[in-house]
């Protein structure tokens, strides 16, 4: 089954961790087969720089990888995904 993630911008600022790594999150909407859900890519990177600064998200999520989450509200998705900065 084929399946995309088609992610509509950022939520939130990129974070710089104490381990050195940059984390932010992306809204997303995963397509399937059964229909759109929504989705939320966690993306982690390493950075050089004192701060993250223009961190980019793959945002690579598939049906496949993603994790599904039963809410009140309904189905929702969560990715981890890599980014760049």
């Amino acid at each position: 089954m084929s399946s995309t993630a088609c992610c509509k911008g950022d939520s939130g600022e990129c974070v710089k961790n104490d381990d050195g790594s940059c984390t932010f999150t992306k809204k997303c909407v995963l397509k399937t087969t059964e229909g759109e859900y929504e989705c939320e890519c966690i993306c982690k990177c390493n950075c050089d720089q004192a701060t993250c600064k223009n961190c980019t998200c793959n945002c690579d999520c598939t049906h496949e990888k993603a994790q599904k989450i039963q809410t009140a509200d309904g189905v929702k998705y969560k990715c981890e995904c890599t980014c760049n900065c």
